[in-house]
């Protein structure tokens, strides 16, 4: 991963549960240099579809896996599939001026929304036998979070930097 803090998360968890065969790399799966053949098995859970490039990182993690490993990952969806990830986007549209609404095709998070999309890129990349299914889990935020992601991962996250107000949010 390309965050120091979700590494040393996952260190704790693998310590914690006595995990001793586990590596972990803080880094770009895009442009790290793993060893050819490195790998039995490749997993994501919601961050693939952030890569910049993702033919060259698939590509990239391609060659890292063995010739026989598997590649499983989970992707969100479209916008409209999502709600709970964009109810807050479609609120502040109205109210914040110049909001950048996301696409279902770019580096983001609806990035991987077409299935179609997914599977030419990952065969453009190397992989083979290419399935997706589409898996619906209900999401949740607790209500001590829900600052937290308004105000830093949410639509108004995204451009607070950039807005002269200062906006304040009742507790719910």
């Amino acid at each position: 991963d390309i965050s120091a803090l979700l590494v040393a998360t996952a260190k704790a968890r693998a310590d914690a549960d006595g995990a001793s065969n586990v590596t972990f790399i803080e880094a770009d799966a895009q442009t790290f240099g793993f060893g050819a053949g490195s790998f039995d098995a490749v997993v994501s859970r919601l961050g693939v579809m952030f890569f910049d490039d993702p033919a060259a990182a698939f590509a990239n993690l391609q060659w890292a896996a063995r010739p026989e490993a598997q590649l499983a990952f989970v992707a969100w969806r479209s916008g409209d599939e999502n709600p709970f990830m964009t109810a807050a986007e479609r609120a502040a549209a109205p109210i914040i001026e110049g909001l950048p609404i996301r696409g279902d095709d770019s580096p983001g998070q609806f990035g991987f929304a077409s299935g179609r999309r997914v599977k030419g890129v990952l065969e453009a990349s190397g992989w083979t036998s290419v399935k997706a299914r589409p898996v619906d889990i209900a999401c949740s935020l607790p209500v001590a979070q829900l600052q937290t992601y308004v105000t830093r991962m949410g639509p108004y996250g995204r451009v607070r930097t950039t807005l002269d107000r200062t906006f304040h949010f009742a507790n719910a």
